[in-house]
């Protein structure tokens, strides 16, 4: 959290907006990574 204040100071932002805006950030749908099985890998 220290950390996360540093930035906001750094970036004149509030703390709650950094986290909000990171939040969001981790919130984006992405396409679902596929894992390769062990046969998939040998092919």
């Amino acid at each position: 959290m220290r950390t996360m204040n540093d930035l906001a100071t750094l970036l004149d932002a509030s703390l709650g907006s950094l986290v909000i805006e990171a939040e969001a950030l981790l919130n984006i749908k992405q396409a679902p990574v596929r894992k390769l099985t062990n046969r998939q890998k040998r092919q």
